[in-house]
């Protein structure tokens, strides 16, 4: 049967197969899309590839990291995981053992565990690139989300939710440094814009009273505070200077 919910019904299973995918390591299967979809039309399976394709979700596999990663990174990631390639992975038998000990609070076990699921961090860190942060700045909060993962064991009751739990708190933390990066940037960039409006009204009285134009003079003139023009002259001071004096 074709995907029936409304729009907002899909938009958000799409959101929650998103999650699904980047716990699996950046992959859904065709089962995990007919489960969470049942059937789909046509252009409900293209939106949905578009959206994978996005988001860096493969279908059946990961994408290859030349599918997303610039050079750059790709060059950044090869010798990071060199890094890791003396890391001895874990048998079930002994994750589940070691996962259980550091629910009981074992610190050697957290510090193991901590080292085997660093390869986790880079596998997630790949998934939130080209959204504003570098890779290594990524894979950085990542380990510390990790490190933070290990202390907070006691809010799983069994060792199978170990790997989501651990997964979710890196994820929370990615997302978190990205939207504050984000944040930095559009504060930057109205702080740019306010410094360019300050000079080109600054140029215009200038030219008009053919001398400088006084710090009040300017406020008086425009819907600038004396304060954002005095913050444009701070950050722009050889530019303002040819324009505007401080004299009261």
């Amino acid at each position: 049967m074709e995907y029936q919910k409304s729009q907002e019904d899909f938009l958000k299973a799409i959101a929650g197969i998103k999650e699904l995918a980047y716990l699996q390591g950046g992959f859904v299967t065709e089962e995990d899309i007919k489960n969470v979809f049942g059937e789909l039309s046509e252009q409900q399976r293209k939106i949905l590839n578009t959206y994978f394709k996005d988001s860096k979700i493969g279908v059946e596999k990961p994408l290859p990291d030349s599918d997303y990663l610039s050079d750059e990174d790709g060059s950044y990631l090869r010798l990071y995981m060199e890094e890791l390639e003396n890391i001895e992975p874990l048998t079930e038998a002994q994750k589940r053992a070691y996962i259980m000990a550091a629910m009981n609070d074992d610190n050697a076990a957290k510090e193991l565990l901590t080292n085997t699921s660093l390869k986790t961090v880079v596998d997630l860190a790949r998934l939130y690139t080209g959204q504003g942060v570098e890779l290594y700045d990524l894979i950085g909060e990542g380990n510390f989300a990790l490190v933070s993962a290990m202390s907070m064991l006691d809010c799983i009751e069994q060792p199978e939710e170990f790997d989501g739990f651990v997964a979710k708190t890196i994820m929370t933390a990615m997302e978190g440094l990205i939207g504050e990066e984000n944040k930095e940037e559009e504060v930057l960039q109205r702080t740019m814009a306010k410094v360019m409006d300050v000079i080109t009204k600054a140029k215009e009285l200038t030219e008009a009273y053919r001398r400088k134009v006084s710090v009040k003079e300017l406020a008086s003139e425009t819907d600038l505070t004396e304060e954002d023009i005095r913050q444009a002259i701070e950050l722009a001071t050889v530019t303002c200077e040819e324009f505007i004096t401080d004299d009261t």
